[in-house]
């Protein structure tokens, strides 16, 4: 026996790494040592705990650990500075009233190790310091200093983009994705709508590829690897939300497929954030899946009546909020205007609007609220930009719409592709074209049928600060010619 054990083979001795988080050294894998929390573990949804410091170590305890993940990597001043500004001005503005780890951490982790990423956050950041320095609500930025540095980090970030797609390919889809996102993200903000769709359409149907294959295939990232659970869990879910927010602004199908949606059942909560997801997959499943561009009939309409009636019993504690907060007030908005946009979409006649100037008169007053406490220029989100423009030009109640084409001058605020300033604008000549001229604000006027306009055509250029629209009026088959207003 002894001689038998002698001839086993005997594991050689070695020392444990001590430089990885404690969850990684608990799970025994390799920590990637992003700080201050690493991707193994907030990719996976687990909270990292941070990194121990070896005892007896000195120089360990008295090393600084710098506020930025970028610090150490930022080549310039100017860098630095915009690296700065987004890590505490673009970062909690862009992630609006719902925590999002993408903004707030996902894209400094990521950053720090992946050139690309960082250039972009750094072309973003300059761009949104020079959007909030201007003095003129609603025009891009051309000259001011900062957007030409931000222009060139742009360029930069995109060639290095390519290079990263070369050389990764599939492997490299989560990194891409991020990327993808933050040019989106850029567009919107200096106000190039072709090139965020471009973005946000490739973007899209890498996903959907994913999604098809379920991640299968030797140089593809795994469909519940860490990085797998990434791109499903945060990634996907902000495709989603910009996906709703470009169908609103244009009336085109995108290559979103329903696998990108979990299943998830609504139940009774009373978390916020899950009222939130709830909503917004009802939102999807009307108006994103292929059924959606096409006309409602009467099975979809009950489908999705019955759904957005049982969210509305199940979060109604949230909906009749006393004293609302931001948060109520955003779920308020959607849900009024969901509301209304499933309650109409059977017919095209636009008198049925007039059932819903309740429901108007609560998105107006509810965006007020929020408009008062909010002071930022910019989201990401859909907030009171688009809702305001829909009561604009969809409530009849002269009052209602004046006072929510108001709200949206005086706020001058840019939600992703929607700018307040020239919303307001174009609602403006909506009503001129259909109440015939400018009416005393203080008294309700009858906007008849055969005056009410059904559908538009809108180009905005906020460069030249106008907008080109043609619009065809109820029981009219023919397009008006183009007008151009200006702001």
């Amino acid at each position: 026996m002894n001689s038998d054990r002698e001839g086993q083979r005997k594991r050689a001795k070695h020392t444990r790494s001590k430089q990885g988080c404690r969850v990684c050294r608990i799970r025994r894998i390799r920590c990637d040592l992003v700080r201050p929390a690493c991707l193994k573990c907030s990719s996976t949804g687990r909270k990292c705990e941070g990194y121990p410091t070896a005892p007896g170590d000195s120089c360990s305890a008295l090393r600084l650990v710098p506020r930025s993940p970028f610090a150490s990597s930022a080549s310039s001043q100017q860098e630095r500075r915009s690296l700065h500004y987004f890590q505490c001005q673009t970062a909690p503005q862009f992630t609006g009233h719902f925590d999002s780890d993408f903004w707030s951490s996902l894209v400094l982790q990521v950053g720090s190790r992946e050139p690309c990423v960082q250039s972009a956050v750094v072309a973003l950041g300059s761009l949104h310091e020079a959007f909030e320095n201007c003095s003129t609500p609603g025009r891009p930025i051309t000259t001011h200093q900062p957007s030409v540095h931000a222009y060139d980090y742009y360029s930069r970030a995109i060639s290095l983009l390519n290079t990263h797609i070369r050389t990764e390919g599939w492997q490299g889809l989560d990194v891409s994705l991020i990327c993808c996102i933050l040019c989106v993200g850029f567009e919107w903000l200096r106000g190039c709508y072709a090139a965020a769709d471009t973005h946000l359409r490739s973007g899209l149907l890498i996903l959907r590829q994913w999604f098809e294959n379920r991640g299968s295939g030797p140089c593809s990232i795994s469909f519940f690897s860490p990085a797998g659970h990434l791109i499903r869990s945060q990634l996907t879910p902000m495709f989603t939300r910009l996906t709703l927010q470009a169908r609103s602004f244009i009336a085109t199908q995108y290559p979103w497929t329903p696998a990108m949606l979990e299943e998830k059942p609504i139940v009774d909560s009373k978390g916020l954030k899950a009222a939130l997801e709830s909503l917004e997959a009802i939102l999807c499943q009307m108006y994103l899946q292929a059924e959606a561009y096409e006309e409602m009939n009467e099975q979809r309409l009950a489908t999705f009546s019955n759904r957005l009636a049982h969210w509305s019993k199940l979060y109604a504690h949230h909906l009749s909020t006393v004293e609302p907060t931001p948060h109520t007030i955003v779920l308020v908005l959607l849900y009024e205007t969901a509301t209304i946009m499933l309650g109409t979409s059977h017919s095209y006649s636009q008198m049925q609007f007039d059932a819903y100037t309740p429901n108007f008169l609560r998105i107006v007053e509810m965006a007020e609220l929020l408009s008062s406490s909010t002071t930022s220029r910019f989201s990401m989100d859909i907030e009171t930009v688009p809702l305001l423009y829909y009561v604009g030009i969809k409530c009849r109640h002269s009052i209602i719409r004046r006072k929510a084409i108001a709200l949206l001058a005086s706020g001058a605020r840019r939600e992703g592709a929607w700018d307040g300033s020239a919303t307001a604008r174009l609602a403006e000549e909506i009503v001129h074209i259909e109440e015939g001229g400018v009416l005393d604000e203080n008294e309700q006027h009858a906007v008849s049928a055969t005056a009410r306009v059904c559908n538009l055509r809108v180009h905005y250029n906020l460069e030249h600060r106008n907008v080109a629209f043609r619009f065809m009026r109820q029981h009219e088959s023919v397009w008006s010619p183009e007008r151009t207003v200006s702001w």
